[in-house]
C-alpha cells in the first residue's frame, strides 16, 4: 500500500469511526486490514493537518473540510469500491450509502464520469439517489460502478 492509499483508509475511518487516539486508530486500521505502527499513524496524522478537538467532553481526531475534499477528488484515480459503498435498489433508482460526509463529493466524482445511463444524482450527507434513463437497470450501473448492492 502506497502513502496515497494509507491516507484515504485513515481519512475513511476518521470518518465513520470515534476515534479519540493514536492507538485506537491504529487497532482500527489494523481491523480493516492495514499493519501500520504508531509513528508513521501520527506524521499522516500531521500531513493531513488532523487535530485532536474537544467534542462533547472527550477529545477525538476531526477531519478538516478541505481533506474531505481532497479525498473526494481521488475517487476518480481510486475505484470508488475503496470507499466500501453499499446500495439498495429502489423504483426511482438505487441509493448509495456512503461514509458520513462523503455522499454530496461521490456524487459530483459520480458524474463527472459522465456514464450514459446515469441521469442525475441526488446527494446529502451520508446517501446518494442515483436516477438512471428509463429502461437502464441500476444493478448494471451500480456494478460499472463497482457498488455492492
Amino acid at each position: 500500500m502506497n502513502k496515497k492509499e494509507r491516507l484515504i483508509a485513515i481519512c475513511k475511518i476518521l470518518l465513520e469511526e470515534n476515534i479519540e487516539t493514536q492507538e485506537q486508530l491504529v487497532d482500527s486500521l489494523e481491523r480493516h486490514g492495514y499493519l501500520f505502527n504508531q509513528s508513521t499513524i501520527s506524521r499522516d496524522l500531521k500531513s493531513l493537518g488532523i487535530e485532536r478537538v474537544k467534542q462533547s467532553g472527550t477529545f477525538k481526531y476531526k477531519l478538516p473540510i478541505e481533506e474531505m475534499r481532497k479525498m473526494a477528488e481521488v475517487t476518480v484515480n481510486y475505484p470508488l469500491s475503496r470507499f466500501n459503498l453499499r446500495a439498495a435498489i429502489s423504483h426511482q433508482g438505487a441509493v448509495i450509502f456512503t461514509p458520513k460526509g462523503m455522499a454530496k463529493m461521490i456524487a459530483l466524482e459520480i458524474e463527472k464520469l459522465k456514464i450514459k445511463d446515469i441521469v442525475g444524482t441526488i446527494a446529502d450527507e451520508d446517501t446518494i439517489l442515483l436516477l438512471h434513463k428509463e429502461g437502464s437497470l441500476p444493478q448494471n450501473i451500480l456494478a460499472t460502478l463497482k457498488i455492492k448492492i
